[in-house]
């Protein structure tokens, strides 16, 4: 496994090359039977193109890396409140269709960790690298008291990165209420395992929930489609604003018209609705999958 740092930590802050960095890590590859681009979204597609494999596999860019592509599966460039074939099409069908054009590969999927089904904890995460994808803090906060109060969890887990705990500095919260930073990937599954229900944005939280079989209540805005982000594994709830706007694709909070409605009007009385629904499911142990349009 190499790694390159092109993205940055916080998905809104712009992505950056770096010529000494791309040489040191092309400088450490050898040739490859097979490259795969698994980004729908043109921005990697050099980096694919400069490899040294047999057979390249990655979605149109529109751009001259095209030609350095063997499979070039078509796509559609995402635009300012224009909802397109591609945002109404599940990533995971999107990341398939991929591996579906590999002439001679067989791949399996990963492994599944398991989560515990006696746990009584609930986990959160808040935050999405973005604000624009982020349900309001402060709701979020509402919610967590709220679950202890009504007694839907004994515990709540609020997952924090690193980047974002300064947002949390000197908040007063109930004691069943644990803030949980900086954990590694392999802290972080261990702990998630003791959690029964993962509330979420449209963030890694959802994905690595559902990796877990953890099931989700996604909390999504209008910047991106459902359809297109929903998480891959398991049965879960999204809740969302069916809005004209969506998907806007804009580049930050300052620059939407309507005041972020497309989150803020997503109430806290309703995402306790669709907790205690999927509570009681859970007892009854059949499962609550569901799209709450609001």
């Amino acid at each position: 496994i190499y790694t390159f740092d092109y993205y940055k930590e916080k998905s809104a802050q712009e992505p950056q090359r770096e010529a000494s960095k791309e040489e040191e890590l092309l400088s450490n590859l050898t040739q490859y039977d097979l490259a795969i681009d698994l980004r729908r979204q043109p921005e990697t597609r050099f980096l694919l193109a400069k490899v040294n494999a047999q057979l390249k596999v990655g979605y149109t860019s529109f751009s001259d890396y095209d030609k350095e592509i063997d499979i070039c599966l078509r796509s559609e460039r995402d635009q300012l409140r224009v909802s397109t074939e591609m945002n109404n099409t599940s990533m995971t069908l999107q990341l398939l269709k991929l591996v579906d054009a590999i002439p001679f590969q067989i791949l399996e999927s990963p492994h599944s960790h398991s989560f515990r089904n006696d746990s009584d904890c609930i986990a959160i995460f808040p935050f999405a690298g973005n604000n624009i994808k982020e349900w309001p803090l402060e709701y979020y906060l509402l919610l967590a008291e709220e679950i202890i109060n009504r007694k839907l969890a004994q515990k709540v887990n609020l997952y924090i990165s690193a980047k974002d705990s300064s947002r949390i500095n000197n908040l007063t919260l109930n004691d069943s209420i644990k803030i949980n930073t900086n954990l590694g990937m392999k802290e972080l599954l261990e702990s998630l395992k003791d959690n029964f229900l993962t509330i979420t944005n449209n963030s890694f939280g959802a994905h690595i929930s559902s990796y877990l079989r953890i099931p989700i209540i996604g909390i999504y805005g209008g910047f991106e489609k459902v359809e297109e982000w929903q998480a891959p594994f398991n049965l879960n709830t999204y809740i969302y604003s069916d809005l004209d706007c969506s998907p806007c694709h804009i580049p930050s909070i300052d620059k939407c018209p309507y005041d972020m409605i497309c989150l803020k009007q997503i109430t806290l009385n309703t995402v306790i609705g669709v907790i205690e629904k999927n509570i009681n499911h859970r007892r009854e142990k059949s499962v609550y999958l569901g799209y709450i349009n609001k």
